[in-house]
């Protein structure tokens, strides 16, 4: 297996918990020999306006301006893509579906269980109780049924909210890795998690995938 050549969830400066210029980030791709480098700004929520989170919703269309003119700019040096990592909240799908027009991709990031009113947010980082396993695990099949995203990126993120890896996590882990198969959308392995619980999901994961994929093959 070669060596990777492409990086889509990168963020920006603007969510307040990266560093750095857009150029920065170009210009490192470009010497890591990367041929596709895609952006993926945390989709802004007029309720949401905290600083570190994510961009605010006015710097929305700085941030798509930007990114077109880098690709104008960079153009056959490298390709880049403008995109958002997104929640799938069925209350936004419309705004969800607006947004994936304007952009090249969406990926799918499940940080938030909803959003309220001014700064009323549920994240799965905080607490994340067995009832909300099974949630967490409906939206991101909700959202790959909705044909909205590229991949879904951490899927481990719930596990930051846990302190038992549970028969519930083993479960959610099925789920996913079904979904992931049923509609051919690929799951991150994302290093950033992987603390002792965040590793067992991983290893139930790929057997639970490894499984699904022999007996799918001895279908055909």
């Amino acid at each position: 297996m070669g060596r990777q050549r492409f990086n889509i969830h990168t963020h920006t400066a603007r969510c307040g918990h990266a560093d750095g210029t857009d150029v920065q980030y170009i210009n490192s791709a470009i010497d890591a020999g990367f041929q596709i480098l895609g952006f993926s700004e945390h989709i802004p929520f007029e309720e949401i306006r905290i600083k570190g989170a994510r961009m605010f919703m006015e710097q929305k269309d700085e941030y798509l301006l930007s990114m077109r003119k880098l690709q104008q700019q960079f153009k056959g040096k490298i390709e880049i893509k403008v995109g958002f990592e997104v929640e799938y909240l069925e209350d936004y799908l419309d705004y969800l579906k607006q947004v994936k027009e304007e952009c090249d991709y969406l990926i799918l990031g499940q940080h938030l269980k909803y959003v309220h009113s001014q700064n009323e947010f549920y994240d799965y980082d905080c607490y994340c109780s067995d009832e909300d396993l099974f949630i967490y695990v409906e939206q991101i099949e909700a959202a790959l049924q909705h044909d909205l995203v590229t991949y879904v990126a951490h899927p481990d993120y719930f596990m930051q909210g846990r302190r038992v890896f549970s028969k519930g996590c083993k479960e959610v882990a099925h789920r996913i890795a079904k979904a992931s198969l049923e509609y051919d959308i690929p799951l991150e392995n994302f290093g950033k998690l992987f603390l002792h619980m965040a590793v067992r999901f991983y290893m139930v994961m790929m057997r639970i995938l490894l499984l699904l994929f022999l007996r799918e093959t001895e279908k055909c």
